[in-house]
C-alpha cells in the first residue's frame, strides 16, 4: 500500500499531568522512548483504561463512551452502537470507546499529542523493512500482535483468522506481547490508534471519508493480518468511537541543553596595568 505523507506538526510540550495517588504501573503516566531521526518520542504502550480514568478524575478528559450508547461495539455478529462489555474495561486493558477529541485531550494532559501517521509508521518499522511491527512474516506475527487468530475464533467462530494463536480472545493488557526492535508494544494489533493526520484519499474508492476524517493505524484484535501491517491505513470520523480503537501519545523531544560557556583564565604573566 502507498503511504500519503504529510508534514509533521510541531507543538509545544505541555505541562506534566497531575500526580496520581496510586503508583502502580497501570495508573502511572505513559513511558516514552525516542523515535530516532524524528525529534519525537512515542509512548511504549497504548493508553490503558486506568491511565485514561486518571485523566477523567483530574477533570482533563471526558468519560469514554462506554455507557452512553455512542460506542460501536461488536455484538458477536457485527458492530452496533451499544454498551461496552465489562470484560473490556479492566484497568490494564487499552482504553477504547474514545473519539478523536478525547484521544487528543488525553495526549494534551500528558504533555503531547496523537502521533502523525509518518511518526507512527517510523516507530512501527523500527528501521526495518518488516511488514509487521516486530515480525518479518506470519510465522512470528502472533508473538507481537493481538489480532483475529485461533483464540478469536472461540469468541466469533465465523471470523477469518490467521493460523496462529496470540492467547487472547479479544483485548490484551497493554504491553503483553513482545515489542518491536525499538521497544514499542502493540503497534501491530490489539487496538487501532488515532493519529494526528487528516485522511488524504489515494484513489476514487477512498473519497467516501467525510471532511475532517482522521487516519487510524495499527489494526486491532478483531482484524486479520492485512490490517496490522505497518503500511495499512484506515480512517474514521473524529466523533466516532469503537471497541477496537484507542490512543497512543507522542511528544516532542526536549531541546538538548546548550554546552557550558567557555571560561578564560587571566594570564599570570600579562600586563598588570
Amino acid at each position: 500500500m502507498l503511504l500519503v505523507l504529510s508534514l509533521l506538526v510541531l507543538v509545544p510540550r505541555a505541562a506534566e499531568p497531575l500526580a496520581v495517588a496510586d503508583p502502580s504501573p497501570a495508573v502511572a503516566p505513559p513511558r516514552f522512548l525516542p523515535v530516532p531521526g524524528t525529534g519525537y518520542e512515542l509512548a511504549v504502550t497504548e493508553v490503558s483504561v486506568a491511565q485514561y480514568s486518571a485523566c477523567v478524575a483530574a477533570g482533563a478528559c471526558t468519560p469514554a463512551h462506554t455507557d452512553d450508547g455512542q460506542c460501536w461495539v461488536h455484538d458477536g455478529q457485527t458492530w452496533r452502537p451499544g454498551i461496552l462489555p465489562a470484560e473490556h474495561r479492566a484497568p490494564e486493558l487499552p482504553q477504547t470507546c474514545v473519539d478523536w477529541r478525547q484521544a487528543r485531550a488525553y495526549a494534551t494532559w500528558v504533555g503531547g499529542r496523537p502521533p502523525s501517521e509518518e511518526l507512527w509508521e517510523a516507530a512501527a518499522r523500527a528501521g526495518t523493512s518488516q511488514p509487521y511491527a516486530g515480525a518479518a512474516d506470519l510465522s512470528g506475527l502472533c508473538e507481537v500482535a493481538n489480532l483475529s487468530d485461533r483464540s478469536a475464533l472461540t469468541r466469533v467462530p465465523h471470523w477469518t483468522a490467521v493460523a496462529c494463536d496470540d492467547g487472547f480472545e479479544a483485548l490484551a493488557p497493554v504491553g503483553s506481547l513482545r515489542p518491536n526492535a525499538w521497544g514499542f508494544h502493540d503497534l501491530s494489533g490489539n487496538v487501532a490508534e488515532w493519529t494526528l493526520s487528516y485522511w488524504e484519499p489515494q484513489d476514487i474508492v477512498e473519497i467516501t471519508a467525510g471532511k475532517g476524517a482522521r487516519v487510524t493505524r495499527g489494526g486491532a484484535w478483531s482484524e486479520g493480518e492485512a490490517a496490522v501491517r505497518v503500511d495499512a491505513r484506515f480512517w474514521d470520523e473524529p466523533h466516532l468511537a469503537y471497541d477496537n480503537l484507542g490512543i497512543r501519545v507522542a511528544r516532542e523531544l526536549p531541546a538538548p541543553a546548550p554546552p557550558p560557556a567557555a571560561t578564560t583564565t587571566p594570564d599570570a604573566g600579562g600586563d598588570s596595568r
